[in-house]
């Protein structure tokens, strides 16, 4: 039984990199993960997503940079309801949505249970603590978590930097399927 669900679950991860805008190499996708509008979602290089994450391309789309981890049950949106404004039609939120972009940069740890909103461009090197919901853009190097999350510090750029000078990405050093 384990063989043939295993089986199954290998092909829907096959046909589902295939539907992406881009999907690089090595790149694992866990079975059980979710992604809406598929053909809107990019994944770059060397990426690893875990069990039940969830991702909404539908509206601005979802750019996903080399090296990223998202840990398990993250959920990133693309799309958010309307509900301010002189102009709304309906309450609590309008028939009209809310579409903007969520980009990930490179070698970026988002940790479980987070969640991710429209518009968020989140910096290169950046770790987003665990249950952490991200309204608003995260510099490069950043630690935060929270919710709404917030700065806690940063990284030392001078280790990322050699880091990624001498190419020690982690998931580089992993073997994924691909």
């Amino acid at each position: 039984m384990y063989i043939f669900s295993s089986l199954l679950s290998k092909r829907k991860i096959k046909k589902l990199k295939k539907q992406l805008k881009y999907c690089g190499e090595h790149v694992y996708i866990d079975s059980s993960t979710f992604v809406d509008k598929p053909n809107l979602v990019s994944i770059s290089d060397n990426c690893h997503i875990q069990q039940g994450c969830k991702i909404f391309g539908s509206g601005g789309g979802v750019i996903i940079g080399e090296g990223t981890i998202l840990a398990h049950d993250i959920q990133i949106f693309a799309r958010n309801h309307y509900y301010d404004g002189i102009d709304l039609e309906m309450i609590p939120y309008d028939k009209r949505f809310v579409e903007k972009p969520v980009v990930i940069g490179k070698y970026v740890w988002i940790g479980a249970r987070s969640t991710i909103l429209p518009g968020v461009k989140i910096g290169d090197g950046a770790v987003i603590g665990a249950a952490s919901v991200v309204t608003k853009d995260v510099p490069n190097g950043a630690v935060v978590g929270g919710n709404p999350a917030r700065i806690i510090k940063y990284r030392n750029m001078e280790v990322y930097n050699r880091l990624l000078l001498e190419d020690k990405g982690y998931i580089k050093h992993k073997k994924y399927e691909k």
